[in-house]
């Protein structure tokens, strides 16, 4: 998002900005991520598109897609393509597009993403305890 004098909130956010630097998952802010995409939208003036039904088909697509990756594939098969550097570019592009679209809902409606997600463990830890699910998919 932008100030009134058409700069970054961030504080000089690097991912703000068009250019492209390398970045990794241990060292970016959530935030300059939903800033960077919230810029390449607003670039493209493509807000006006951007409502809950449609960015939630846009984020179930683009996961078919990434699924799509993985059709007909065994566990095995799965596993071994994933250390095939072509492969594994694809599924990143793929899930890439996923959290594009996450983050742009998220941006979008005023959706904190680290809360949610903070949150979602939490309820999920009570709904699935430890000592009822560790090793296992279903209670027994």
């Amino acid at each position: 998002m932008l100030n009134q004098s058409g700069r970054s909130h961030c504080g000089g956010c690097p991912l703000a900005r068009t250019s492209t630097l390398p970045v990794s998952d241990r060292k970016t802010v959530i935030e300059h991520l939903k800033r960077r995409v919230h810029r390449f939208v607003e670039d493209r003036k493509w807000g006006k598109y951007h409502n809950p039904k449609d960015l939630a088909a846009a984020i179930a697509i683009e996961a078919s897609e990434l699924l799509d990756l993985f059709k007909w594939r065994n566990d095995t098969s799965t596993r071994r393509a994933m250390e095939d550097s072509d492969f594994r570019e694809a599924v990143s592009d793929e899930l890439a597009d996923v959290l594009i679209y996450c983050l742009t809902f998220a941006d979008t409606f005023g959706i904190d993403v680290s809360n949610s997600v903070i949150k979602k463990i939490d309820k999920n830890s009570v709904k699935y305890p430890v000592s009822r699910y560790k090793g296992k998919i279903r209670s027994e």
